[in-house]
């Protein structure tokens, strides 16, 4: 039988250990990591006692936290971290937009062709299929913002 309590205990000792990572990998003060976890300045004690573990640190301000970072410094490790195992997260932004979806759309048609050359393959080169689906992933990105516009 699952026990909740302990559950409980080893997220936040995991949430813990990433903002008191992020916070010395940056040289954040508290009151930088309260902004990027959604919080106003005055809140920089509260997160202090986070990541002293006085304080219960929710899922949704470790979300927060992750978008800000991905926006601000370009740095995807805590939601890759935040994946659950046997899955991938890796965030994705769209490339320049030229108004034109049927050049993504061809793009995207190009690489899912190369992955499958490559599948086909005796010992297909897995990093080579990542990149591929990753370009797939970006040139969605852009046709999204393309439809924005």
């Amino acid at each position: 039988m699952r026990d909740i309590k302990k559950e409980q205990q080893k997220l936040q000792s995991r949430y813990r250990q990433h903002l008191n990572r992020i916070k010395s990998q940056y040289k954040f003060y508290d009151k930088e990591l309260a902004l990027l976890m959604g919080f106003n300045i005055d809140q920089a004690d509260y997160v202090r006692q986070m990541r002293s573990g006085k304080a219960e640190i929710f899922t949704c301000d470790m979300i927060t936290l992750s978008k800000n970072l991905i926006l601000e410094h370009n740095d995807s490790s805590l939601l890759q971290e935040m994946v659950p195992d046997e899955f991938i997260g890796f965030a994705v932004s769209g490339g320049m937009t030229n108004g034109c979806v049927n050049d993504e759309i061809n793009n995207i048609t190009m690489y899912s062709g190369q992955i499958l050359q490559e599948g086909l393959k005796d010992n297909p080169d897995s990093q080579f299929i990542v990149r591929k689906a990753e370009k797939i992933a970006s040139e969605s990105a852009t046709i999204k913002n393309e439809v924005k516009s």
